[in-house]
């Protein structure tokens, strides 16, 4: 009950998701008390970030993942003022990879994670994804920006592979949606 406690603690409060994406919703059904996935929401200049992402391992393991997902996911966008998923990706890429000392040790753990630039000023999302897409509704079709094939965090063979950014505008997406598997 405490390690739930904890970890419901640093996913954002669904009235703060509601402030900022007032036609939102939220879906969080974990299997375990802990888990991988997680969901994430920062206020930046002109808009919000917005992540979702799956980690590798379900539970304890998964949750640790978590933790350490959210914590570089906050350095880097609060710390480090960047936020164009793309970038962010890269970033965190590293990041993972270097918290997890994964040039030595070769540990398989890492996430699928996709991440939206919400430009409420120019009226368009930036996404780019690893291993996740973005599913949106336009006029009465359903259409996907597939995310990189590229993991965060574990033996990653596509190192030297750079994540891209996609742009659709708000009038192209009726409804966006972000999802894990899980």
């Amino acid at each position: 009950i405490y390690a739930k406690r904890i970890q419901a603690a640093i996913l954002p409060r669904e009235s703060k998701v509601k402030k900022l994406l007032p036609d939102s919703f939220i879906y969080y059904n974990p299997k375990d008390v802990v888990a991988g996935d997680f969901y994430w929401l920062e206020p930046v200049e002109d808009g919000h970030i917005v992540v979702v992402a799956d980690c590798t391992g379900h539970g304890v393991a998964g949750a640790l993942l978590s933790m350490l997902g959210i914590s570089l996911l906050n350095h880097l966008v609060r710390d480090k003022n960047i936020t164009q998923p793309a970038e962010l990706l890269n970033q965190l890429r590293i990041e993972v990879s270097r918290s997890l000392n994964q040039t030595e040790t070769h540990a398989a753990e890492g996430m699928d994670i996709a991440v939206c630039y919400i430009n409420c000023r120019a009226k368009q999302i930036t996404f780019a994804g690893a291993c996740r897409p973005l599913v949106f509704v336009s006029g009465n079709e359903l259409k996907t920006l597939s995310g990189n094939k590229i993991f965060i965090g574990g033996n990653n063979n596509s190192q030297q592979q750079e994540f891209i950014n996609q742009t659709i505008s708000f009038d192209e997406a009726g409804t966006v949606y972000l999802f894990t598997d899980g």
